[in-house]
């Protein structure tokens, strides 16, 4: 047993056959990658700022510019966030600083967020994007989303039998216009489950993708 800084790994013992993590991250450290032999396996919790999140399954690889880890979503696994990478946690106090808005109207029913398939491809697709719900009355609700990176907000009111819903969206993203992009994306690419999505870290980043690595997402 060893008391640090996860994230570093611990080289002294390295290389390892097999790591697994025990809290999500978005960002693979890369010191996990690197401490990890050609073919070894990475079972990782991974999540975005709007779903948290999913179990990943990454082999090493190493190549000529540095090791690289790549596999698949293979079941759901929400885990406590990996400290520092851990999203603002007051999405409503992003929306409470008010703003002038640009008003709307959408079709697309906020309850689409409650495919957690659907929900993950637009967590991917709209990055830094959090959410929360407040309720109303008679079963009114609204969806709101915020990213604390630009101050950005939106709300969506949820009326039942209504056929289009209000939307409020502040700052210089329009979040709910991304994620209804995303939406459509999700829907023309065949409605994939989330476990057809993999991860690919390489020293340059990492990157999400569709069915293989060579079908890498629009983000």
């Amino acid at each position: 047993m060893v008391t640090g800084d996860g994230a570093e790994g611990w080289v002294a013992r390295a290389p390892y056959d097999r790591l697994i993590a025990t809290c999500s991250v978005h960002d693979v450290p890369r010191a996990w990658i690197e401490q990890t032999k050609p073919g070894g396996i990475i079972v990782i919790p991974w999540g975005t700022t709007l779903r948290n999140g999913v179990l990943l399954q990454l082999t090493v690889e190493h190549c000529p510019d540095g090791p690289v880890a790549s596999g698949r979503v293979v079941d759901d696994a929400a885990f406590m966030w990996m400290r520092a990478q851990a999203p603002p946690r007051d999405v409503m106090a992003i929306a409470r600083a008010g703003g002038e808005t640009h008003d709307s109207h959408t079709g697309l029913d906020p309850h689409v967020l409650g495919n957690d398939d659907a929900w993950f491809a637009v967590g991917v697709l709209v990055p830094g994007c959090q959410w929360a719900t407040g309720q109303g009355p008679d079963g009114a609700w609204t969806l709101w989303l915020a990213d604390a990176g630009t101050g950005s907000w939106a709300s969506v009111d949820y009326e039942p039998d209504a056929v289009e819903y209000d939307v409020q969206q502040h700052g210089p993203r329009r979040l709910w216009a991304e994620v209804e992009a995303a939406h459509a994306w999700w829907t023309d690419a065949g409605r994939p489950a989330r476990t057809q999505f993999g991860l690919t870290v390489t020293p340059a980043g990492q990157q999400v993708w569709l069915d293989d690595r060579g079908n890498a997402l629009p983000v």
